[in-house]
């Protein structure tokens, strides 16, 4: 069922947000409008205001949007299968603030693993880049990189959690977690070099 703005509100800091705002969110174009405006807002007196140019600077951008993207979200309920904007695991929430800038495919809906699969390994991950967790070299958790040693993503549930009420029993919700927060850290994955896109895999 699928949950209103008022039943996706959990205790702080997940915001109460009016459903105008929600129904902007679920179209690609609103949710790239947001991100653009969250990353470039007046920054703190002394800081740099100027935008990069170039394709490096383009690069810096998209990934400062996605990862303000991100951190919007922080709070909002886990539950499984969920792909927002009110409520997602944690694929679903990868997918999320990835498609709105052309990373993902639509209407593709990868696992852990898949999204693995889809993107060219990083041993320096840069903020957007791709956080995964898992055993035996397959991937079952991912989170998105933020910077600063820092991940976001949707934590603490499993596949029963598929309500609201499981979620908030097991305070299951979109978190910022420090990258080493498991011990079972798979590696990274670059955003910006999608093999799905160059042909290297199939969708």
């Amino acid at each position: 069922m699928a949950l209103s703005g008022a039943q996706c509100c959990l205790p702080p800091p997940w915001p109460f947000l009016p459903r105008s705002r929600l129904l902007r969110w679920r179209s690609p174009a609103g949710l790239r409008r947001f991100a653009v405006g969250a990353a470039f807002r007046r920054r703190p007196a002394g800081k740099e205001t100027r935008l990069p140019v170039g394709q490096g600077g383009a690069e810096l951008i998209v990934r400062e949007c996605i990862s303000k993207l991100a951190r919007q979200f922080e709070g909002a309920p886990y539950i499984w299968a969920g792909n927002g904007p009110v409520s997602f695991d944690c694929s679903g929430f990868v997918m999320f603030v990835l498609r709105p800038f052309g990373l993902v495919p639509t209407p593709a809906d990868w696992y852990a693993e898949r999204l693995r699969e889809m993107f060219a390994q990083t041993h320096s991950p840069e903020p957007g880049d791709l956080v995964f967790y898992g055993q035996d070299k397959r991937a079952s958790h991912v989170m998105v990189f933020v910077g600063e040693g820092i991940c976001v993503g949707a934590c603490g549930g499993t596949s029963k959690t598929r309500t609201l009420e499981a979620a908030i029993r097991r305070h299951a919700s979109v978190k910022l977690r420090r990258v080493e927060y498991r011990k079972d850290l798979l590696g990274f994955a670059n955003i910006l070099a999608p093999l799905w896109k160059k042909g290297e895999i199939s969708q």
